[in-house]
């Protein structure tokens, strides 16, 4: 868990764009730590279409001021969503897939093969292969929802840093592409 933000900047200073680096790591850290303290003990993830415009009003959006439940940011990143995917498992959030888990949600079907092995993940590819890594499991089918992850390994998510979560995302990738 990264309790200040020197330490959150060192672990993900190395994937930052060269611009902005502070700035960008800052909105980061706040969207991890709303994540991390988001006021339902849940975050929706996923392609969020098939939710009703009051629903999503209702979960409310997590970004650099609000604790909601959908990642919502104009300056939302990869790195931010892995900022806010980790504040998640920080917390111990479950974890609801507002989307199928449908090769086409899991896989970019645009992928090729000259293209860095990472991108053969769709964003929600990516949430979902961080997850099981870092202790969750799939607890149950939700009618609303869908799949349901819950973390069954505390040790193992208090522990995860970014360069864990991004190192069994390429290794994942890069077998994906062998």
């Amino acid at each position: 868990m990264y309790n200040n933000f020197a330490q959150f900047f060192v672990d993900i200073l190395p994937r930052l764009p060269a611009a902005n680096q502070f700035v960008h790591a800052n909105r980061c850290w706040q969207v991890y730590q709303n994540a991390r303290d988001a006021d339902l003990n849940m975050l929706a993830m996923g392609r969020l279409n098939a939710l009703g415009n009051a629903e999503i009003n209702n979960l409310g959006a997590t970004n650099t001021t609000g604790r909601g439940s959908i990642l919502r940011d104009a300056n939302w990143s990869i790195q931010m969503n892995d900022a806010w995917v980790l504040g998640g498992i920080h917390g111990l959030r479950e974890f609801h897939l507002a989307s199928a888990t449908t090769d086409g949600n899991i896989i970019n079907m645009n992928y090729q093969l000259h293209q860095d092995p990472e991108m053969i993940f769709t964003v929600t590819g990516r949430e979902l292969f961080g997850l099981t890594t870092c202790g969750y499991s799939i607890y149950h089918e939700s009618d609303t929802f869908g799949t349901v992850l819950t973390c069954t390994q505390p040790n193992v998510a208090n522990r995860a840093r970014f360069q864990d979560y991004w190192d069994e995302v390429r290794a994942a990738a890069i077998a994906m592409t062998n």
